[in-house]
């Protein structure tokens, strides 16, 4: 993917932001490239901007994946905090959904994966991956 290739330039770029780093962390999770530098890339992104709902929240993305659910946990929660939030966004569905896939509550990862919603979606989105998982849990099904 000519995307991960130019974002490596990034990476290594030691004036790198926040905002970049999460991008392409964010990126190698919906393309499932390198997961581990991923994670490595998102630790990063919430050292610089800790406050910063969008880097934690691709952390807990990225750890539900690998199957790191208590951290995924904790991290999500953060997330919904650092955004003062009531309600669960797209993004933090998509986590929980993965959480509860991860640790075979298929039901339960099926209702989270179905309150993610396809607003703006770009190929890129939390909708992208929520569909992703919904076809493995219920192939056939719309």
């Amino acid at each position: 993917m000519e995307a991960l290739q130019r974002a490596a330039v990034v990476v290594d770029d030691p004036s790198a932001s926040a905002l970049d780093l999460n991008n392409i962390a964010w990126l190698r999770l919906v393309s499932g490239s390198d997961l581990t530098a991923a994670l490595t890339l998102a630790h990063k992104a919430v050292d610089q901007a800790n406050t910063d709902d969008h880097p934690v929240g691709t952390l807990a993305a990225i750890e539900a994946e690998l199957g790191d659910t208590d951290h995924a946990v904790r991290h999500v929660w953060q997330a919904i905090e650092l955004r003062h939030a009531i309600e669960p966004s797209e993004s933090d569905w998509y986590i929980v959904g993965r959480i509860a896939e991860q640790l075979r509550l298929t039901a339960d990862a099926v209702a989270a994966y179905k309150r993610v919603t396809p607003a703006g979606d770009d190929g890129m989105s939390s909708y992208t991956l929520a569909q992703k998982r919904l076809a493995v849990l219920r192939p056939g099904k719309p």
